[in-house]
């Protein structure tokens, strides 16, 4: 049925309207190749052309439709008013339109015209065809995922939750803890929308309408157990859920799984199930052979305390042997005999020193540092009353391994004994000086005292003593290292050998 405009006044407030409209209009003739009677000046802005231009043109120029099928749309708009089409059209620039018309008969000047309304729905369009876009990925990406991948409704669990009678998470947890067979029945509402191949592998499934109907068939009670705190969650409106627990597949067989759900839309979830029976296995030997390694770790903490108890008691028989011995000689302090029995006394317990360190690290590697204050703590009940001796050594962070522990022990034995005996004078103060510096990978100990320095005999290598021998076989054998002795205000003497590690590497 056709509109008509019956006189002037209408036909001026029809132009008023179509004229100052928001909405883009057009007047065509349907019958004259659909040449362009009129365009709004809604319709001049979006195709860029002015209204003289647009009474040159047909609708030819701006709809990119087929003449063909113009011609039949237009018959169709005659015989059925108000008819929409989608068509794609051109403006003067040449960019191209998504576009909704609205095309109605109307008699015009004593003419019929198509009255045609534009919508301009080309951004409608570009999210359409992104949504569409972005359900194919979707769709790929599920159906190709190696990840057993669920698609569920959850709006019937939703209703269910809430028609129970509990006010909120606490009171649901105790209610469901409670009434098991609700747990239940909140699964068999679950809806599953879509499983993928990954799915119907990892439950053994043979199709995804038997994965679906046999649903119920891969629950356990850790499945149940699992789903009781899910819906908690559920309940809680959490947009991401995770879970462990055991599933079994539709041959019976247990398998571990990880299950992640994420909220896509209303009530709708993707579920991803992760198969972790392999790693499970994995961390059960794991912690199989950690228990072994502690319980094997404990019996070699207590074996070599046995042993360390023993070595540090046959030392101390040994050193109460010598004192023996010395007690037995009845020989005077001065002689030789009982001299040399003292520095054996003195040797012996600087390995005992040594070996108490390394024995409460468990034979870890000790600091340098501390071995030397040790040594010379042990040594200090040595010292005559009438001589004083002010030590100083240098902090240090190197650690020596166990068999340079007990290498140095005896040089630095040797050495402060020696200082002790040679370099203080009675009623005289002296001082001794130790450093520990790291060179180019090697440790160099220096030892300082400030007495009257070696004989140049020593210096000349052309004599030798007990001390001064050992000290040096154990410095070349040893330590592999080298030796360095001078006289400079004082005893100077250098060794340098091959490092060990540092404290803070350790």
């Amino acid at each position: 049925m056709k509109k008509e405009i019956k006189n002037k006044n209408e036909n001026s407030l029809f132009l008023s309207v179509f004229n100052n409209n928001q909405a883009i209009m057009l007047l065509v003739d349907p019958n004259n190749n659909q040449q362009i009677l009129d365009a709004n000046e809604a319709a001049q802005k979006f195709y860029g052309y002015t209204r003289e231009q647009f009474l040159l043109l047909n609708m030819g120029h701006v709809n990119t439709t087929s003449e063909k099928e113009r011609h039949r749309m237009m018959v169709e708009a005659i015989n059925k008013p108000h008819s929409y089409f989608n068509f794609v059209h051109k403006t003067s620039s040449g960019s191209l339109k998504n576009v909704e018309v609205n095309a109605s008969p109307l008699l015009y000047n004593s003419k019929t015209v198509m009255f045609v309304i534009v919508h301009d729905i080309t951004e409608l369009k570009s999210v359409e065809s992104k949504l569409k876009e972005s359900e194919e990925k979707f769709k790929s990406y599920f159906d190709s995922s190696p990840l057993s991948l669920w698609e569920e409704d959850y709006s019937e669990v939703f209703k269910y939750l809430h028609s129970l009678p509990v006010a909120d998470e606490t009171e649901l947890y105790t209610y469901l803890g409670a009434h098991p067979d609700e747990i239940k029945k909140c699964l068999s509402l679950v809806k599953i929308l879509n499983v993928n191949q990954a799915t119907l592998t990892l439950y053994e499934a043979e199709s995804k309408e038997i994965m679906i109907d046999k649903f119920s068939n891969i629950f356990t009670p850790s499945t149940l157990e699992a789903f009781k705190d899910e819906l908690i969650s559920y309940y809680k409106n959490d947009l991401s859920m995770v879970y462990y627990f055991t599933d079994k597949t539709l041959k019976g067989r247990a398998i571990d799984v990880k299950l992640e759900m994420t909220l896509l839309s209303n009530y709708r979830y993707l579920t991803t199930i992760t198969d972790i029976t392999e790693l499970k296995k994995k961390e059960s030997n794991l912690q199989e052979l950690l228990n072994q390694t502690k319980a094997d770790s404990e019996t070699k903490e207590i074996l070599l305390r046995e042993i360390n108890h023993r070595v540090k008691n046959n030392l101390s028989s040994f050193i109460g042997m010598l004192y023996a011995e010395k007690k037995q000689s009845g020989t005077t302090p001065d002689d030789v005999q009982m001299q040399h029995v003292d520095s054996l006394i003195n040797r012996v317990k600087g390995i005992s020193v040594a070996h108490e360190m390394l024995s409460r690290t468990y034979w870890a590697p000790v600091p340098i540092f501390k071995l030397a204050e040790k040594i010379i703590h042990s040594l200090n009940h040595l010292i005559p009353k009438d001589r004083q001796i002010d030590t100083i050594i240098s902090p240090s962070n190197i650690l020596l391994d166990a068999d340079q522990s007990h290498s140095l022990a005896i040089i630095i034995n040797e050495l402060f004994s020696n200082s002790i005996e040679h370099a203080s004078i009675p009623g005289g103060k002296i001082k001794v000086e130790i450093d520990i510096i790291e060179k180019n990978g090697k440790i160099l100990f220096i030892y300082r005292d400030s007495g009257p320095g070696f004989p140049e005999s020593i210096l000349k290598s052309e004599f030798h003593n007990v001390g001064m021998y050992l000290m040096k076989n154990i410095v070349l054998q040893s330590l592999r290292g080298t030796l360095e002795i001078a006289n400079k205000g004082g005893v100077i003497i250098e060794i340098e050998f091959p490092g060990g590690s540092k404290l803070e590497e350790l």
